[in-house]
């Protein structure tokens, strides 16, 4: 199963019925952590902290208001920066209560 497959069928137990909608908002989770270049090849084949992005990119799904995560700072083994591509999925993030 690719990256994309599996992002997708998530979004099918979201229950994301609009196929045009759902691989738009797909391809837009996976392009947000950085994978849009990779959503064709098969999990398997992924580095461990590509898997980690995939996983980040199906809890995206949908536009949550809340996200809880588990060591959210930890670096991605693929990714040779820690926090910049990161700090964009948080952009527009308000923290206010």
């Amino acid at each position: 199963m690719t990256a994309f497959e599996f992002v997708d069928y998530i979004a099918i137990l979201k229950e994301m019925t609009d196929t045009r909608q759902r691989h738009r908002d797909v391809r837009r989770v996976l392009q947000l952590v950085g994978l849009g270049d990779v959503a064709g090849q098969r999990i398997r084949k992924l580095s461990g902290g590509m898997r980690r992005r995939v996983a980040l990119a199906q809890a995206l799904l949908g536009d949550p208001e809340l996200l809880v995560l588990d060591e959210p700072t930890a670096r991605p083994a693929a990714a040779p920066y820690p926090l910049p591509r990161a700090s964009r999925i948080w952009d527009g993030v308000s923290l206010s209560a």
